[in-house]
């Protein structure tokens, strides 16, 4: 056995992942996570690439440019729209092993020299919106070790830790120790958290004035007039569709004026016709199947999870994005329509009523405390206050992000709080005011309207606030698709 041998076989055993989701692409991406591999911030730091479903020629696209990103050793995942959670762990594995391959990477490492961008190289507008890049880490990080590419360009956090936490997940991180007078004691990291790996380091090729030609897919800058007024250079930066604790699919071309949004477009697409996961107790019942709403209520907890889970990644406090995610994983372990997808892998699924009410009486103790934590976070909340500030005209969304924050807690404990209500489930999806989901009413959906106020909340914001506000309105995409629209 060489040295090298040792070390691929050594690296493999815990690689980082990258996920590539589409809109679609919800319930693998859930399965991916639940497998507990390190998830990688940026395709410099990924090991493994894994595609969730259908892409869509833009999204697939964008997945192809991570890959020409990526560094050896690597390998690479493509997980059918219906792959069971046996199925996904297996492909993991399958990409575990390709990883401590010697003569597998050292091929692979002789055909990635034969595909590298060369200077005079025609590039493809088209994908100058779908290319993700990590900056230098002098021109944005505060430091060589910056949490997982989520670090604040204003400088607005650093990171706290209490004894016995779990650490940051990136170990990247410059960070502060800090206790007392701030309520309950947690860690945060990164401050604001923009993630700077911003897939497409070059900009958007058409539609923007004051272009001055793309080299490599990259939009050069032009210069453009400031807040202040005064000429300034431009950069055209697509915000996704790859990037870590990004809504899966979406992509937001904007124009920049150092880590200022100057404008912003919300550009979506979807591969097919499909359903959202979040919605599929309501779309089920809606058809004619048994469902109970303790079983919708199950989910809905599940989906405001995940999206606190990623606000609070994004905000730089990975262990409590760590807990909303292992709570969130483990009300959907006895989730029944997933058809005995195990989404906790070496946990038990529960068996019986009697086991069942147990596992969430657990849950229900177990999130009153993570909620409590970082309701009484004032170093969160002095993070997220004042953010995109949304007008009380849109119900569920108004207020700041902070605002947006303790309501999906709220919205969390209370379905939480109903997970044993075993009557049946009824839906008219013709009836504009019939509750249709955790993301809204009706046909006015929470996705559509977030979309919409996106742009206006975006323009004028700092890349980090930006990616909080982004993070906080959370769109699922699969719910502008038309069979989302009308059911």
């Amino acid at each position: 056995m060489g040295l090298r041998g040792w070390l691929l076989r050594h690296a493999a055993s815990r690689p980082p992942v990258l996920v590539v989701a589409g809109p679609y692409g919800t319930r693998l991406r859930l399965l991916v996570e639940a497998c507990g591999w390190p998830q990688a911030r940026s395709p410099a730091a990924a090991a493994v690439l894994v595609s969730c479903g259908p892409l869509g020629d833009r999204l697939a696209s964008a997945a192809d440019n991570v890959w020409n990103d990526m560094p050896g050793p690597r390998a690479r995942v493509s997980l059918p729209a219906d792959a069971t959670a046996a199925q996904v762990r297996a492909a993991l594995e399958q990409a575990r092993e390709s990883l401590a391959d010697e003569t597998a990477q050292l091929r692979d490492a002789a055909e990635h020299l034969t595909t590298a961008w060369h200077p005079g190289e025609a590039a493809d507008p088209t994908m100058s919106c779908a290319t993700p890049s990590e900056p230098p880490a002098d021109e944005h990080e505060p430091s060589d070790e910056h949490l997982g590419g989520h670090g604040s360009s204003g400088g607005h956090a650093a990171s706290h830790e209490h004894p016995g936490g779990h650490g940051s997940s990136g170990g990247r991180a410059a960070s502060h120790e800090h206790s007392g007078g701030h309520g309950a004691s947690h860690e945060h990291s990164g401050g604001h958290g923009a993630s700077h790996e911003h897939s497409g380091g070059g900009g958007a090729s058409g539609g923007h004035e004051g272009h001055m030609g793309v080299v490599g897919g990259v939009a050069m800058a032009g210069r453009g007039p400031d807040r202040d007024g005064l000429m300034l250079d431009q950069l055209h930066v697509p915000l996704g569709p790859v990037m870590a604790d990004w809504p899966d699919g979406l992509v937001v071309e904007t124009v920049m004026q150092g880590d200022v949004i100057q404008r912003a477009v919300v550009v979506t697409g979807h591969p097919e016709a499909g359903r959202s996961f979040w919605d599929e107790p309501w779309l089920a019942a809606a058809e004619g199947e048994p469902v109970t709403r303790g079983a919708a209520e199950r989910r809905r907890a599940a989906a405001h999870l995940d999206s606190l889970g990623r606000l609070l990644a994004v905000a730089g406090w990975p262990d409590a994005a760590r807990t909303a995610r292992h709570l969130r994983d483990r009300l959907l372990q006895s989730d029944r329509l997933l058809q005995g997808d195990r989404l906790l892998q070496g946990d038990r699924l529960l068996q019986g009523e009697d086991r069942l009410v147990r596992g969430d009486e657990d849950v229900v103790a177990d999130y009153a405390r993570f909620a409590r934590r970082v309701r009484r976070s004032r170093v969160l909340a002095w993070m997220l206050r004042g953010l995109g500030q949304v007008d009380r005209d849109h119900a569920f969304l108004a207020g700041d992000v902070l605002d947006r924050v303790h309501r999906r807690l709220e919205a969390a404990g209370d379905a939480i709080g109903r997970l044993q209500d075993h009557a049946p489930l009824t839906v008219d999806l013709g009836a504009g005011g019939e509750d249709r989901g955790p993301w809204g009413d009706g046909r006015d959906k929470w996705s559509r309207v977030a979309v919409d106020l996106l742009p206006g909340l975006l323009e004028g914001a700092e890349l980090a606030e930006a990616r909080l506000i982004v993070a906080s309105l959370d769109p699922d995409l699969a719910q502008l698709s038309p069979e989302a629209a009308h059911g």
